[in-house]
């Protein structure tokens, strides 16, 4: 699998390294970060460990949370940097589970122009 580099990162996340750790594994996201101990701790089942490391990742990077879009293929889990335009950190589970740095619009684009319908 592969994941953004450090330097990056280091566009999103003032500790690049430990972003990175986070996203592949080697940094235990609820060891990291309250608000992925505190999702784990509300959710009735486990949750996916994705959620859990954006979780994190969004309190490393103080951004507005984590939010989804879905179209017709899927889904995209994102950190919701303040506006559309702006780099941010997604989640593609149908990129065989790739992170990426783009922004959400640009993704959104990319989709409509493939023929996805994006609601």
């Amino acid at each position: 699998m592969r994941y953004p580099s450090i330097k990056t990162l280091s566009e999103l996340f003032d500790d690049a390294k430990t972003a990175r750790g986070i996203i592949d594994g080697t940094i235990d996201p609820c060891e990291a970060s309250q608000s992925a101990r505190e999702y784990e701790r509300t959710c009735y089942h486990a949750p996916p460990r994705y959620m859990l490391k954006l979780y994190a990742l969004n309190e490393l990077g103080n951004f507005y949370g984590v939010e989804s879009v879905e179209y017709s293929g899927g889904f995209v889990e994102y950190l919701n940097a303040g506006d559309t335009y702006a780099a941010t950190l997604l989640y593609r589970p149908d990129l065989c589970d790739r992170w990426q740095v783009s922004t959400l619009g640009d993704v959104v684009e990319t989709l409509e122009r493939k023929g996805y319908r994006v609601p």
